[in-house]
This record gives structure tokens, sequence and C-alpha cells, in this order.
């Protein structure tokens, strides 16, 4: 599982608490999976949601995250939208997140593919 998929997956819980709650745009990932906005971690290992999956898989859980997904999807997205004649992008939101990690789609891209990229990257802290 990438970390997409395990944020959709957070999403969706994350909005049904809400609508059990009576409350509205509480939660980031609930409004990511209600406007299907894929939502990824730079480095699963050095977040809270990696670790504790780490440490479940100590206790027999079968969840795996696998990076090599988010890279292959993302550098996906900057495909369509190089073929497509259109624009990629990203938006951070977290302090202390690397550049490196939303730049590796389009570095894997331009190895692939042998083109230039010119997305953005809007930092919010």
């Amino acid at each position: 599982m990438g970390t997409a998929e395990l944020h959709y997956l957070l999403g969706k819980y994350c909005a049904e608490w809400e609508r059990k709650a009576g409350l509205k745009d509480v939660s980031v990932l609930a409004a990511a999976y209600r406007a299907g906005v894929p939502c990824y971690t730079s480095s699963p290992g050095d977040s809270t949601i990696g670790m504790n999956v780490a440490g479940v898989e100590l206790r027999g859980n079968k969840l795996r995250l696998n990076p090599s997904i988010d890279v292959n999807e993302t550098t996906a997205y900057v495909l369509a939208a190089k073929r497509s004649g259109g624009k990629s992008g990203v938006v951070l939101w977290a302090a202390g997140v690397r550049r490196i990690s939303c730049c590796r789609p389009s570095r894997r891209f331009r190895k692939c593919c042998a083109s230039r990229n010119t997305g953005r990257i809007i930092s919010c802290r």
C-alpha cells in the first residue's frame, strides 16, 4: 500500500467522524478524501504514522507501506501533465518536509523520459 491509499482510508474515517460529530472541515485528510485529492508522506519511516505501522507490524499486523508505489504514482502524474500540455505542482503542509521528496517524481520522469519539469512547489508552514 502506498501512502496515498493509507491517507485516503484515514480520510474516509475522518470524514465519517466529522459527520457523526456534526462537524465540518475539521480534518485536512477528510477534505482531501471528499475532493479525491491524493496525500503523500515524504518518508513513511520519518512520520508518526510510519513508526506506528512499524510498531504494530512487530505484533503481527500485515499492513505494509511501500514507498515505490508513491514514487511511481507521482511520476505518473508528472507524465500525464506533460503529455496533456499541462503543468504539475505540489503543496507542502508541514514544517520540516524535505523538498527533495517532492522533486523525486520530476527527477524520475526526467531520467525515464529525457524531459525537463517546470513544476512549482508551494510550501505552507
